[in-house]
């Protein structure tokens, strides 16, 4: 078998934006430090979007070339650092074509939804739907599965933390959840194209500058933080910042009220907080930002959120918070 890549889930080329010297500027959450590192050597992960054919489930038949997807997602990465360029040099939405504007959204979407953060949320979700199943099976349900697996009635409470055991153990193979991705980013991406106001802030005249992380793609609700929140949340604001002082924001205003507006210069300080509050909230591990002033310093208790996960009878909805 051929070795995995070391694929990464936050491209490069968006990396380099904050690059100063030859490297990023990043806090590690777990470590509490702050740390340099090339942009080679963050946000990837061995077989991330390249795997082996035995890897591949029935049914995800798009991925059946365990390197599709990485050679189409290199690809498009080299489309979006185009357009990215554009906007970085004339600080402006109309420097891109509508088509270029909206592949951009949906490159957004698609981080948003792809990288290990999201991956699990959906493990953990899937174990608590499948525990939530097994804790509903009747007696008379335990029985047939019983004697369809074993060929013997076996006592419930025993049978019953077999199963329990196996979910536990049941994992979410990477190609499953990158056949996820791909289906529920073409939703979300209607979503977002149909029901938010967009604008591109220019924060390059207060001098500061903004962070990324290792999810570079975030949202919240209108009420806050800790307020649960998905891309069809009423009021939802998007951030995507493209480079230190450039991000795209995105608001869920309904289908009525949805605008374009090409070029928002930002001379309030107060409106940098926000996306910055977010990142170093909502990063997995890693906040990203060109200079070591920008981060947390060492020790600093930082906003948090957990995931929110709502049970409904047998059904579980996971909402990012």
């Amino acid at each position: 078998m051929n070795k995995k890549s070391n694929d990464h889930w936050v491209s490069q080329f968006l990396l380099k934006s904050f690059v100063r010297d030859g490297q990023l500027w990043i806090y590690d959450k777990t470590t509490k430090r702050r740390i340099r590192r090339p942009t080679k050597a963050i946000c990837c992960e061995e077989g991330f979007t390249t795997f082996s054919p035995d890897e591949i489930p029935p049914g995800v038949e798009i991925l059946k070339d365990g390197k599709f997807l990485e050679i189409e997602l290199s690809k498009w990465e080299r489309e979006q650092s185009l357009t990215i360029a554009k906007l970085m040099e004339h600080r402006t939405i109309e420097a891109i074509s509508a088509e270029e504007f909206w592949e951009l959204v949906r490159f957004g979407v698609w981080l948003y939804l792809c990288n290990p953060a999201h991956r699990a949320m959906l493990r953990q979700g899937r174990s608590e739907l499948q525990l939530l199943h097994i804790k509903s099976l009747s007696a008379a349900d335990l029985d047939n599965l019983s004697l369809e697996f074993f060929g013997i009635l076996q006592p419930h409470d025993y049978f019953r933390e077999q199963l329990e055991i196996a979910a536990s153990k049941d994992d979410l193979l990477q190609s499953e959840f990158l056949g996820l991705a791909l289906k529920n980013a073409e939703s979300m991406f209607d979503i977002v194209r149909e029901e938010y106001a967009w604008s591109l802030d220019d924060f390059k005249s207060l001098g500061a500058l903004l962070c990324t992380s290792d999810r570079p793609v975030l949202l919240i609700a209108e009420n806050g933080l800790s307020a649960p929140v998905g891309f069809n949340t009423p009021e939802a604001i998007l951030y995507f910042p493209l480079s230190p002082d450039l991000c795209l924001t995105g608001r869920n205003v309904g289908k009525n009220k949805r605008f374009i507006k090409p070029s928002h210069v930002i001379t309030n300080p107060d409106f940098l907080g926000m996306p910055n509050l977010l990142t170093w909230a909502k990063s997995n591990q890693y906040i990203i930002a060109a200079e070591k002033n920008c981060l947390p310093t060492p020790g600093m208790d930082l906003p948090s959120y957990t995931p929110t996960i709502l049970k409904q009878e047998n059904g579980v909805a996971l909402l990012h918070r």
